[in-house]
């Protein structure tokens, strides 16, 4: 099932979405959304539930959960990098 209409941005720069495809997505009130640039005249909205981030950068990519905190890659590498002994 497709639903197509047109939502005109208001003056703050806002666009209604709709609470039955709000439902349909599972997407709620608090809820982070990420807006990927795709064309000029498309971008792709992502809902990301609270805890499924990193923890240190926020990014919402591939992530492991190390001891409760989800830490994704790139954070684990500079993680990693850092010289805790001063060496």
């Amino acid at each position: 099932m497709q639903h197509v209409r047109t939502y005109k941005i208001d003056e703050l720069g806002r666009v209604l979405l709709p609470k039955k495809i709000r439902e349909m997505l599972d997407w709620n009130i608090g809820d982070s959304l990420v807006i990927s640039y795709v064309n000029r005249n498309t971008a792709i909205l992502q809902s990301i539930k609270e805890g499924t981030v990193c923890t240190f950068c926020g990014e919402a990519e591939m992530y492991v959960n190390i001891i409760g905190k989800n830490i994704c890659l790139e954070c684990i590498g500079r993680v990693g990098a850092i010289d805790i002994e001063g060496e």
